[in-house]
């Protein structure tokens, strides 16, 4: 296991500014540049059943990828971060159901062990969310801008040159 701090990525570097001045010219031509399809890619078989899951992968899914947060490369993570999200939607129903207090088979009242799952699930979910920006503190970091709609009319006239 490597130690230390994860670098940062090249083209997150350039979307949240450059304050060091770094060179990073050379760097982005050496990193790889995952392809952005022309279509919302779909999620796999793997959200078929988790219906929570497949709902917030219809609601982010589009955004993120008009803002090229969502690559080719990004689906197996972005579909990490829906399954997440679809337990900690039913673990919080669940709790909602239950309440926060269980009480045993002896008559002792204690803390109702999906509390703490919920508390796990919170972590992990905040931690994927800030992989993609979705939360407004990692937000504030990327400047992400929106795939814009080419031209077909300028693409012909860039090619005629």
């Amino acid at each position: 296991m490597l130690d230390g701090r994860r670098p940062t990525p090249t083209n997150l570097k350039v979307l949240r500014g450059n304050p060091r001045k770094e060179n990073l010219k050379e760097k982005i031509a050496n990193e790889p540049k995952p392809t952005i399809s022309d279509k919302v890619p779909r999620p796999s078989r793997l959200l078929k059943g988790d219906k929570e899951a497949k709902k917030e992968w219809r609601r982010l899914a589009p955004q993120l990828h008009k803002l090229g947060l969502l690559t080719d490369m990004d689906i197996s993570a972005f579909e990490q971060y829906c399954m997440i999200y679809g337990r900690w939607v039913r673990a919080n129903m669940e709790l909602m159901e239950q309440g926060n207090i269980a009480i045993n088979e002896k008559g002792t009242v204690k803390r109702n062990p999906i509390v703490e799952i919920v508390n796990k699930l919170d972590v992990e979910v905040r931690q994927q969310q800030a992989r993609f920006g979705l939360d407004p503190s990692s937000r504030t970091r990327v400047k992400a801008e929106a795939k814009q709609e080419e031209d077909p009319f300028e693409s012909f006239m860039r090619k005629a040159k």
